[in-house]
């Protein structure tokens, strides 16, 4: 063993002295470190043997808590460049082992925390900030799949056009992190859906505006032409048949109402601009209902003239 790595072994005995509280009945020296007096052994050096005892060591009393994860990592960093490779290595692996370990412990619990509040993206971001090597890799893995499995069903029951707007935007960030096949044709049903939507809520705003502005004729034809369009939209469905039960209820009674104060010419009249406004089978039978009317008290009227045609001769 070179002069540099017996120098480099002796400073690494100083501080597993300081650390471990190693102890030799070889004649000693006082040396000052990190403002500790340790006793610090003089003639013998560390063998390779000795150095991967300290090496495990200080990992099993990291594992059991007597020793910080900022100490052991301190302490191994002194091997990390060390020649022999068995030992550079092991330092490595034990730096790496508490750095992932003690790190998975913090993104689990915001990942867990995360879950709770229902924030799914949030938490899968958190996970896959964890080494596949934590020793406890299963339960995270098993929590990634709940996320998952969350954001699915949250995301199948979207209805309104700010569910939708929430959950794509939501299914954007998520594929982000993770490529999900499934996902992301989900994600394209939605931003189809979605625009289904919005032209649906223009068609019925449109459609409100003519009708209670009495463009009658339009907002019905516009409503039947958006039936056509989308034929599996149940909320246009429903305001076409109210406002064609409406229209057409309005016009039959004011028709007939017209009838009966003998008003044929303005009964007539309404009866005619609604089936110009609104071709129906309700309008036509309407126009129907006028013309017996008015042929009705005409006969009437000729009947009566007929019967008293005698005393006014």
């Amino acid at each position: 063993m070179n002069k540099i790595f017996i120098a480099a072994s002796l400073l690494v005995a100083l501080a597993v002295s300081f650390v471990f509280g190693f102890e030799r009945t070889t004649p000693v020296s006082d040396s000052a470190i990190m403002g500790n007096t340790v006793s610090v052994p003089t003639e013998n050096v560390m063998t390779e043997d000795e150095i991967l005892d300290v090496i495990d060591e200080c990992i099993s009393r990291w594992r059991a808590g007597d020793l910080s994860a900022e100490m052991a990592i301190l302490t191994l960093n002194e091997w990390t460049g060390n020649e022999d490779k068995d030992i550079s290595k092991a330092a490595l692996d034990g730096i790496k082992l508490i750095t992932v370990e003690t790190d998975a412990k913090v993104y689990r619990a915001d990942a867990e925390v995360s879950f709770e509040k229902g924030d799914y993206v949030g938490a899968i971001r958190n996970i896959l900030k964890i080494d596949t090597t934590y020793s406890d890799w299963s339960q995270c893995s098993a929590l990634l799949v709940s996320c998952k499995k969350a954001i699915y069903e949250a995301v199948s029951k979207v209805e309104t056009i700010e569910d939708h707007e929430k959950y794509v935007a939501l299914l954007d960030e998520y594929l982000t992190l993770v490529d999900d096949a499934v996902m992301s044709n989900k994600l394209d049903d939605l931003e189809e859906a979605l625009i289904q939507l919005k032209d649906i809520e223009e068609i019925l705003t449109l459609a409100e505006s003519d009708f209670y502005g009495e463009n009658y004729g339009k907002a019905l034809s516009d409503l039947e032409e958006a039936v056509k369009k989308y034929p599996d939209s149940d909320e246009i469905k429903a305001v076409l048949q109210e406002y064609r039960s409406e229209y057409v209820t309005y016009i039959t009674e004011e028709v007939k109402l017209l009838c009966d104060e003998k008003k044929y010419d303005e009964a007539e009249a309404m009866a005619d601009e609604a089936v110009a406004q609104y071709e129906c089978d309700e309008f036509a039978a309407l126009q129907e209902y006028v013309k017996e009317q008015r042929s009705f008290i005409n006969r009437f009227k000729r009947g009566f003239r007929e019967a008293f045609r005698p005393f006014f001769r």
